[in-house]
């Protein structure tokens, strides 16, 4: 490990020949439809064993999201393990490590908090929630705390969505496991000293992060590190969300990152190790 601003970031271990084992975990809005395609490819053509979600074949696109995830929550394989695991799921240490075969490289991808939230506040047509304005996204920045609780205790038609999971704050973390009050689990948000084992814990787990904002970068960085040709980097845009441009004001842009602190924090962390490597 080494250091950069006081930030604990794992040094890379370039493989010899191409390896075949990934754990990629989905957040949402981030560019993740994108990658995932990419990795379902990869399983076909090198016929490895990837974990698809029990119902997949009737849409279903989870690993058990937003709960933790569960070895039944995918198909099983013969050997009990996968080669590669890359749909929406909660991150959850332990029981991915039983999934996956020893060597598994694990990747994540990060977005900017602010460019996060007005995608996911549009995808998840939050806007359609908000009945006492006629410029949503505005009135929701100025009372994001409100206007959240009104969110997560009313029904959108995204069925994967349930009641008390918020799409708008600390969205990324919740996908990569930091407990938020979901499923159990204590909202430490505000605790410091979790947040630094928390993160302790990330950088000695994740090799590879996708950052959207310089997703070119990452791809040849995933490439390098797992020994791929261009041809299995190849993509094609998915999911992409529609919504206009917004003009942000330094204090809002602030506030949203603040409110997001963990996702700021994560960004920050994984953006630092891209550059690094």
């Amino acid at each position: 490990y080494t250091f950069v601003d006081g930030l604990e970031i794992r040094k890379l271990l370039f493989f010899k020949s191409r390896s075949t084992n990934v754990l990629y975990i989905k957040t949402h809005k981030s560019g993740s439809e994108t990658m995932v395609t990419m990795f379902r490819r990869f399983a076909l053509n090198y016929h490895v064993s990837i974990a698809l979600p029990v119902g997949f074949v009737k849409s279903r696109n989870n690993l058990g999201w937003p709960w933790k995830f569960k070895l039944d929550y995918a198909y099983p394989t013969n050997s009990g393990r996968y080669n590669i695991l890359c749909d929406h799921s909660i991150f959850t240490p332990d029981e991915m490590e039983k999934a996956m075969v020893p060597g598994t490289v694990y990747i994540a991808s990060i977005r900017e908090p602010v460019d996060h939230v007005l995608s996911a506040f549009y995808y998840f047509d939050k806007d359609k929630l908000v009945k006492d304005s006629d410029k949503p996204f505005e009135a929701f920045l100025h009372d994001m705390e409100k206007y959240d609780r009104i969110f997560n205790f009313k029904s959108v038609k995204h069925l994967c969505l349930q009641k008390g999971v918020s799409v708008v704050h600390n969205a990324q973390a919740l996908d990569l496991g930091f407990p938020l009050g979901f499923d159990g689990d204590k909202n430490e948000q505000s605790n410091q000293s979790y947040i630094k084992k928390y993160f302790k814990m990330i950088s000695s787990t994740f090799h590879i992060p996708i950052v959207l904002e310089h997703f070119h970068e990452s791809l040849i960085l995933m490439k390098r590190v797992l020994k791929w040709s261009f041809k299995d980097i190849l993509f094609f845009i998915r999911n992409k969300t529609k919504h206009k441009k917004y003009n942000w004001h330094p204090k809002i842009h602030e506030n949203v990152k603040n409110w997001n602190n963990i996702d700021t924090l994560l960004y920050r962390y994984f953006n630092r190790t891209l550059w690094y490597h």
